[in-house]
C-alpha cells in the first residue's frame, strides 16, 4: 500500500504519466487505503526509531517519519529495481527502510 501510494505521489511531483495505482471503485476503498498507508507509516517509522535510537519517536512523529520514509524507499526500491510486493509486508519492509534512511541523514546532517 506504501508503494502504491509513495510511486503516485512521486509521479504527480515529478510529472510522470500517472497510472491508476490506487484501487479504483468506491470511495470506501480509497479510505481504508489512506487509514493503512497511515498505520503502516506509523509502524514504520516506529520501527526506524527503534533501530536508530532505541526508542519511539513519539505517535505523530512516528507517523510522519513513516509516511516520509515511505516515500522514500518507494522511491529507493524503484530506482534499484527491488521488488519487496504490494501487499502489507512489502510496504512495511519498504517505508521501514527509508524511515531508516531518513533518520541516519538527519543525524549526519546534525553533526
Amino acid at each position: 500500500y506504501t508503494h502504491l501510494v509513495s510511486t503516485a505521489l512521486l509521479e504527480i511531483l515529478f510529472g510522470k504519466p500517472l497510472q491508476l495505482l490506487i484501487f479504483p471503485g468506491n470511495q470506501s476503498n480509497l479510505y481504508m487505503n489512506l487509514i493503512i498507508f497511515i498505520i503502516v507509516g506509523g509502524l514504520a517509522g516506529w520501527l526506524a526509531g527503534q533501530v536508530m535510537q532505541g526508542k519511539s519517536l513519539g505517535l505523530v512523529t512516528n507517523v510522519v517519519v513513516g509516511l516520509i520514509g515511505g516515500l522514500i524507499g518507494g522511491w529507493l526500491f524503484d530506482t534499484f529495481g527491488i521488488d519487496v510486493g504490494y501487499k502489507l509486508g512489502g510496504s512495511l519492509i519498504t517505508a521501514t527502510v527509508g524511515a531508516i534512511l531518513l533518520l541516519w541523514i538527519v543525524r549526519m546532517v546534525k553533526k
